[in-house]
């Protein structure tokens, strides 16, 4: 059986072994290696950005913010409850300002027929006056007087009349803006703000879902963040590897020079590196490729958990709703302040009216005085003139009357303008000052709260982009790694057929010369080769072939001499 192979040996000579295909898949390794750590860097880049993402949320969604939120969906919530109020109590001013405006109104009509009553006494005394022979210089003068005080009060109720109209006309618009505006509250501003409010409270109500999933996914993630650096330096066996090759690479060029003994213990040493490199990056490759597959398979499932998450989509409603509900909100709260605005400016109005005829109140109250004293001092004329005088004394006593009716009017005007001046007051200041001052207080915590929802809005929207990019990058980045980790797994296993051909090449030398003898070649070129290994296991592979071999080589000749005792 021995003869029959050596014969085959010497029949199918296998040629000396070239270094080239080590050399080249060294070459692949580092850059398959550095290919594959570039990967995984550019993965731990992407979850470094999502932890930084979720420190953000974490501010967004913390104690302070979270009781700053609190506070102000409280205080929103009690100024809508003012509001409410403020529109009711609002809508009873109007009515009693209405009432005493008319109560004005009908007590100015009554004004008016009483003066235009002492007109007409004061034409008839006229009449009456210029049928006296010879004429009177009193009664003329009491004429005169008595007429020029008819026309001062008809003058001044014409300008009370124009207030009265222009009051009126007044508290119509007012009132117009106030259905207006009671429409665009009810319409958009009310539902907007029971729209806001909820969303408000709804997001306080999620913000510990918030927090928990938040902090469940940063945990989840920063544990695959953890393996995938772990795996960075795992994959350092990419370097070793290269480093071992290039030692049988070294070992292989080393039998061009080498004698027949020389290049046999070179290939034997170059079988034993390359399948102690081989085994080490095998072993610890498929654990890496295990481990890689593992954490792409946890960081798919959690980032797919974070989309269907109280954390994922809900929340993004919510805020996206608050913002929604916020400008249209917004939109509705400025049509309403232009309402109160117009209300404030009408309000004025009707208060400068009120204050012309309070003005002219007191002059009318100075005319009733002053006829009353002509109605007397035309009695006492009168009087002097006996018969003749009995016509006019019949219009001085009815002037009397007239004047004391006047008065009457003049002091419930007085009172009513008082209780008007008084509700217009109360409109204009408490109602419509203390709805803008709601409006506007509310508008300001509206406005912070909004803010605070859009940093929360922004937060989960980039923590949400983030883990879609993440859900895009970690599965192409780890992917890639792992076709790249197979491709390296294939080519060392195809090493098979480059060993195969190594010990076809070995069986055709002679055995190595060994131990060799001391300070001779041999010695020094296995001493240089020893020296050149990096690594621990190359020594020790080294070692224990050199002592296999040594072993072998000192039990060769006692199964040669049976051998040739056999064939002879």
């Amino acid at each position: 059986m021995n003869q029959t192979f050596q014969f085959s040996r010497l029949t199918l000579p296998a040629p000396k072994p070239t270094a080239a295909p080590i050399e080249l898949l060294r070459r692949e390794v580092e850059s398959t290696f550095v290919e594959a750590g570039r990967n995984l860097e550019v993965s731990v880049d992407v979850l470094h950005g999502l932890r930084g993402q979720f420190t953000l949320l974490e501010q967004s969604l913390g104690a302070e913010r979270s009781a700053e939120l609190g506070r102000l969906i409280d205080d929103v919530n009690g100024q809508i409850t003012h509001l409410r109020s403020d529109f009711d109590q609002f809508g009873t001013a109007t009515d009693a300002l209405r009432d005493a405006v008319r109560a004005i109104r009908t007590e100015v009509a009554e004004l008016d027929r009483v003066v235009r009553t002492i007109a007409n006494v004061s034409i008839n005394a006229r009449i009456q006056g210029n049928s006296l022979v010879p004429p009177r210089a009193q009664v003329a003068a009491f004429i005169e007087r008595l007429g020029a005080m008819s026309d001062e009060a008809e003058t001044i109720l014409h300008e009370v009349n124009d207030a009265m109209s222009g009051a009126m006309s007044d508290i119509s618009a007012m009132e117009y803006e106030h259905q207006d505006m009671l429409q665009e509250l009810r319409r958009n501003v009310m539902p907007a703000i029971s729209g806001f409010a909820g969303t408000s409270r709804r997001m306080r109500d999620g913000q510990k879902d918030l927090q928990i999933a938040s902090q469940d996914l940063a945990d989840q993630m920063g544990q695959i963040f953890s393996d995938v650096s772990r795996l960075i330096v795992a994959l350092q066996i990419g370097d070793s590897t290269r480093q071992r090759l290039e030692r049988v690479q070294d070992t292989i060029e080393r039998c061009a020079e080498a004698s027949p003994t020389q290049e046999s213990l070179l290939i034997e040493l170059a079988i034993g590196l390359i399948n102690g490199a081989r085994g080490d990056a095998l072993s610890e490759v498929g654990a890496a490729v295990v481990a890689l597959e593992d954490v792409n398979e946890r960081a798919l499932r959690t980032v797919r958990a974070a989309s269907q998450s109280a954390f994922g989509r809900r929340a993004l409603r919510n805020t996206s709703n608050g913002e929604a509900e916020q400008a249209a909100l917004n939109s509705s709260l400025e049509a309403s302040r232009q309402h109160f605005a117009a209300m404030q400016v009408q309000s004025n109005n009707v208060h400068d009216r009120l204050d012309i005829i309070l003005r002219h109140e007191a002059t009318l109250r100075r005319i009733a005085h002053e006829v009353r004293l002509a109605g007397i001092n035309a009695v006492i004329i009168c009087a002097k003139l006996g018969e003749e005088g009995r016509a006019l004394r019949e219009l001085a006593q009815w002037l009397r009357m007239l004047t004391d009716e006047s008065d009457a009017i003049v002091q419930r005007l007085q009172g009513i303008l008082a209780h008007s001046r008084e509700i217009i007051r109360t409109v204009g200041e408490e109602r419509i000052g203390g709805m803008d001052r709601s409006l506007s207080g509310f508008m300001v915590n509206a406005g912070t709260l909004g803010a605070i929802m859009r940093d929360i809005s922004a937060a989960i929207e980039a923590t949400s982009a983030s883990f879609s990019g993440t859900a895009q990058v970690l599965p192409e980045r780890v992917g890639a790694a792992l076709r790249l980790l197979g491709g390296f797994r294939g080519r060392m296993t195809a090493l098979d057929g480059y060993v195969a051909e190594l010990e076809a090449r070995r069986l055709q030398l002679p055995p190595p010369a060994l131990p060799p003898q001391p300070g001779s070649e041999e010695e020094l070129a296995i001493g240089d080769l020893r020296e050149r290994y990096t690594m621990a296991q190359e020594r020790m592979i080294h070692d224990a072939l050199l002592l296999q071999v040594m072993t072998a080589a000192a039990q060769a000749p006692a199964a040669q001499d049976d051998l040739d005792d056999i064939l002879f």
